[in-house]
């Protein structure tokens, strides 16, 4: 706030627009930045399939990501435990 402060009582008219206009320009530049990548990523995402669509066919999945102990379920996309334990 100090350094603000002294800025403006050092600085001409010309020089605080000057600032004030690279401020306004760096903000809108940031936000448009935001803006488009955001829109980007949300059209990258693939949305989520009707739970009323069967798969008859090969419905799971088995996930080498989890050592083949773990299945995706396409009709609910959940990921389950290939042999859940019995006991803790």
């Amino acid at each position: 706030m100090h350094v603000r402060l002294r800025i403006y009582l050092t600085s001409s008219n010309a020089e605080r627009r000057s600032k004030v206009k690279t401020i306004l320009i760096t903000t809108f530049v940031l936000a448009f930045s935001v803006v488009t990548f955001s829109l980007a990523h949300a059209q990258a995402v693939q949305p989520l399939q009707s739970w009323s669509e069967q798969f008859p066919y090969f419905r799971f999945t088995v996930l080498s990501q989890f050592n083949n102990q773990a299945v995706l379920d396409k009709e609910t996309g959940l990921v389950w435990e290939l042999a859940p334990r019995c006991g803790t």
